[in-house]
């Protein structure tokens, strides 16, 4: 409490006094002028003592003002919390700071134990403060705020002198929060890390384990407290110690984390575990590095690669197997189809009735729709194998599509049923992609619509789906009125060797593989297929195919191969390389029938020797001949050392292989062209007359 002083202190003001009752006492009424001069004189030192001892007093006390008044500035704007208990524990002066850590006013404070305030937890705490308060104490408790939660304080109590308690508040709510979440984050990883089933760990630079995780003694059985200290040379694999110690060394070096080479560790029962680790280093002091890795079993991980090495190997070598056998059976099947097909088609070039000639001409389509099954199967084999490889080539969509439909034309006329084909006009028809993949997958959807359709129609249709300055997203559309496909049978139908209904095959006939190659060749084409269908309805199977836009390709006239101008020209030579009986009987006599000359030779060795005597305009070269093989052959005669008349004759590969690698082989080994077997007569003429005239390799 402030208090102003008095006029006079109380011993001058009783000396004036003093003074004044003596003058007027013993002032006399006859004293001489001199007397009550003096008197006056000593009255007025007086006065004047006094006057300069009550400005003295003024100016202490104005200074004594402003210092208190300087005080209770700080006491209030101080950021610690001030407060004055009584004896009791009575709040009696509280500064604005610590008013605000509770919450409430100081008239609402003061005269409030303090006591109250202090967390129930806590309150011992604050009792054994204020016992030994005579010197100052300090202790972290908990204070309760206005609104009932709790802050951290850091409290110091002194006892004054006139039996006060002088008690200072500093708020570490803060870092009492980071020092919990600092705790909870260390347990959180202490949990991690004795959890881990990775072996934690850190290495002194001289390579001794300086901490282990619990991990270690699960993996090794070794304890945590014999391995400490110890150097990793104990335990790591002689054979695996040198790449171990260069990977160490480089992490301690540059600092550039990264994982090691997979090095084995020994068990303590004899055993050896392999293991990879990712390690970095980690500064203790200044240019003084730990190692802190952490090493992951990889045994079970490296012995299931083994395995899968091997199955890998195995797999790879049956699949090679399965392609070899199937090329095999190809070329097994195709020969003697091929003197089957041959004799049929020599048949037909003499006198028949029609009956016959429709004889014949069964025989010979059920032949070729044989060897169609064995190139499905083959491109089967293909795609499994991952072999399929898509051409890409300058060609007109309509003329694709318009000798498709023409093929499937005379079929559907035989069955009564109307087969159409439209292309909308914005559809890109110069294009650049492989023309035969997808003239496959509109033939293998157009035969099927013809097969399953007894009356009615089949209608192709072709529009964009979408298209920028490159490529265009074609969809091709194939509707029918036939038996369409149950609703429960439609997620089967694209799989191999599935037909919709187990009578299907033994009435309509087909091996089930038209729409597994159709699809996986859209796919390859960066499409899709699919299919709607309603049972007793018919049925609209559709796909997408992305493909370049192409250069224009000049319309060319469809001109008939003059097969029959040879009988009254000149015979042109060739030779038919084959070791096959009915091979060398059959193709001269197709071939006579077109004007060809045609002279026979058994194996290669045969044929360096005929080519040597004499000049032939083609060489029909059978690949797999006894002796000397064609490929054999086709090397010495395209050697500019050997002895034939001629190292640049057209070199025809005739092979029961058809798979792209057989083809691949053929034009590797210097032919310049290749027919599978069994050979078709349209498609021989067809190459005969694109070597013979004007063709080129």
């Amino acid at each position: 409490m402030k208090t102003r002083p008095p006029g006079l202190p109380q011993d001058l003001r009783r000396r004036a006094e003093e003074i004044l009752r003596e003058s007027d006492s013993q002032l006399p009424e006859a004293a001489s002028p001199e007397e009550i001069k003096l008197l006056l004189h000593e009255l007025r030192v007086h006065q004047i003592q006094l006057e300069m001892q009550n400005e003295a007093l003024r100016s202490a006390y104005t200074a004594l003002d402003a210092s208190q008044a300087r005080y209770f500035d700080l006491y209030d704007l101080a950021p610690v919390g001030y407060l004055t208990l009584s004896k009791p524990g009575l709040i009696q002066e509280v500064n604005f700071a610590a008013a605000t850590l509770f919450g409430f006013s100081r008239e609402q404070l003061r005269q409030q134990p303090f006591k109250q305030f202090v967390c129930k937890d806590d309150q011992d705490l604050f009792y054994l403060c204020q016992q030994q308060a005579n010197t100052p104490q300090k202790a972290e408790l908990r204070l309760q705020r206005a609104d009932g939660s709790f802050f951290w304080v850091q409290i110091g109590a002194t006892l004054s002198a006139d039996g006060e308690y002088w008690i200072t508040l500093n708020d570490i709510s803060e870092r009492m929060q980071m020092e919990e979440t600092l705790r909870m984050s260390r347990e959180k990883y202490k949990a991690v890390v004795d959890n881990s089933f990775d072996v934690i760990f850190s290495l002194t630079t001289r390579g001794e384990f300086q901490f282990l995780s619990s991990s270690w003694e699960r993996h090794f059985g070794y304890t945590i407290g014999e391995t400490l200290g110890n150097s990793y040379h104990h335990f790591i694999h002689p054979d695996d110690i040198t790449s171990w110690a260069v990977y160490f060394q480089g992490i301690l070096l540059t600092g550039i984390s990264k994982t090691s080479p997979p090095f084995r560790v020994k068990h303590s029962d004899g055993s050896w575990r392999c293991f990879i680790a990712n390690g970095a280093r980690y500064a203790i002091a200044d240019k003084e590095w730990l190692f802190i890795g952490v090493a992951h079993d990889v045994t079970e991980q490296l012995e299931a690669e083994g395995n899968l090495l091997q199955a890998k190997a195995a797999a790879e070598a049956a699949n090679i197997a399965k392609s070899q056998f199937l090329s095999t059976m190809s070329h097994e099947i195709r020969t003697p189809m091929n003197g089957v097909i041959g004799m049929l088609q020599l048949l037909q070039y003499t006198e028949l009735t029609p009956e016959q000639y429709e004889y014949i001409e069964s025989a010979k389509n059920s032949g070729l729709e044989l060897v169609l099954i064995l190139n499905d199967i083959l491109d089967i084999a293909k795609i499994e194998a991952g072999k399929i490889e898509l051409e890409r080539y300058d060609f007109d969509l309509r003329q694709v599509i318009a000798e498709t439909i023409n093929h499937q034309a005379l079929t559907a006329r035989e069955k009564g049923v109307e087969l159409v084909a439209s292309i909308d006009s914005d559809v890109p028809t110069a294009l650049k992609g492989d023309p035969l993949r997808v003239r496959q997958i509109v033939r293998n959807l157009v035969q099927n619509a013809i097969k399953f359709t007894s009356k009615g129609s089949v209608a192709l249709h072709i529009r964009t789906d979408d298209e920028d300055e490159q490529s265009c997203t074609l969809r091709f559309l194939v509707r029918d009125s036939g038996i369409g496909i149950a609703a429960d049978k439609l997620p089967h139908i694209f799989k191999p060797f599935t037909q919709a209904d187990g009578s299907t095959t033994r009435t309509y006939g087909g091996s089930g593989l038209g729409l597994t190659i159709s699809k996986q060749l859209a796919e390859l084409m960066g499409g899709s297929i699919g299919v709607e269908s309603v049972e007793g309805e018919g049925s609209t199977f559709w796909f997408t195919v992305v493909l370049e836009k192409g250069d224009a390709i000049p319309a060319t006239p469809d001109l008939p191969i003059a097969r029959g101008d040879r009988k009254s020209s000149p015979r042109i030579r060739i030779l038919l390389a084959e070791d096959d009986p009915k091979a060398q009987l059959i193709v001269p006599k197709l071939l006579k029938n077109h004007g060809y000359q045609t002279d026979v030779v058994g194996d290669g060795n045969e044929v360096l020797r005929a080519l040597e005597a004499e000049d032939y305009a083609l060489v029909l070269m059978d690949c797999m001949m006894p002796g000397m093989s064609g490929y054999e052959a086709t090397a010495v005669i395209r050697d500019p050392a050997s002895a034939v008349r001629r190292h640049d004759i057209p070199i025809i590969a005739l092979t029961g292989n058809a798979m792209k690698q057989d083809v691949e082989r053929c034009l590797a080994a210097g032919m310049d062209d290749h027919l599978p077997k069994p050979l078709i007569l349209d498609d021989l003429l067809a190459k005969l007359e694109k070597w013979l005239e004007g063709g080129s390799r």
